[in-house]
């Protein structure tokens, strides 16, 4: 039996991160959370002010790095619960929910990772030899990798296709990866076809990262040379933030000018 007494309390000792300890109940769970959020700036905050304008429309060749996950902050937390409460998912779904509200769109410089070139990345070298060997998709390193996948497991995974011989994977290609890229080059970026835009953050000055949603439209549109694609922000270096409050006293009108900026920057 799990019970919901003893998740997450959310202690600060001295410098350095939080650390979490356990509540006594649901009840001191959300005390703790609307604390944090007293304190900290959320996504949850920002979207709520912004909406759509926290949405920017980018040429994908001049974002060069990735950043990684989403949620730098609460990412290690976010692990621990999904790991500990594996025996019962709805509580853990819960747990994770009530965290994601308080996630910081302000994020610490502590939590920022070192961003990578995103022509280094796996993925993006997959989709990158796969759209020279469009033509010829046996000879991709893509679809090697993916037989390799079904000798050594028994099957491949992509999202919520499944892949158990090599047809499987021919029409995961044909259905999928080659429609993306027939698409995108024929007519662009077409936001009906993709329930939400990849994502980004904003470095200390103002660069635009992606981020770890939306990968996949993201690198194929860089590769082929889509004018623009939307990236959604889903946070901001702690840098930038002072930099834009500097600028303008309102916070809302100040992170709103930053980010029509670093758009304005990466056209």
């Amino acid at each position: 039996m799990f019970s919901t007494d003893g998740l997450l309390s959310w202690k600060h000792h001295g410098c350095g991160p939080h650390v979490f300890s356990v509540p006594e109940n649901w009840d001191q769970l959300d005390t703790n959370i609307h604390l944090i959020s007293t304190i900290v700036v959320t996504k949850k905050y920002v979207y709520s002010r912004l909406g759509t304008k926290t949405v920017l429309w980018i040429n994908p060749r001049t974002v060069t790095h990735h950043i990684g996950t989403n949620r730098p902050v609460i990412r290690p937390v976010d692990n621990i619960i999904k790991n500990l409460l594996l025996p019962a998912p709805s509580l853990a779904k819960t747990v994770r929910k009530k965290i994601h509200n308080y996630d910081p769109f302000v994020i610490p410089r502590f939590f920022f990772k070192k961003p990578r070139k995103i022509s280094s990345l796996k993925k993006f070298k997959l989709i990158e030899d796969l759209a020279e060997n469009r033509n010829d998709l046996e000879q991709s390193k893509w679809f090697h990798a993916l037989l390799q996948e079904i000798k050594t497991r028994g099957f491949a995974k992509h999202k919520t296709i499944i892949m158990r011989n090599h047809e499987d994977v021919l029409s995961f290609f044909s259905s999928y990866i080659l429609k993306l890229i027939a698409s995108m080059e024929a007519q662009g970026y077409l936001p009906q076809k993709t329930k939400d835009a990849g994502t980004a953050i904003i470095g200390p000055d103002g660069e635009i990262y992606k981020s770890s949603a939306g990968n996949h439209r993201f690198f194929t549109a860089a590769i082929i040379g889509t004018s623009k694609i939307p990236l959604q922000v889903a946070g901001v270096h702690q840098q930038w933030y002072r930099l834009q409050l500097m600028k303008h006293k309102d916070q809302t009108k100040a992170i709103q000018a930053g980010l029509m900026e670093s758009e304005k920057k990466h056209q």
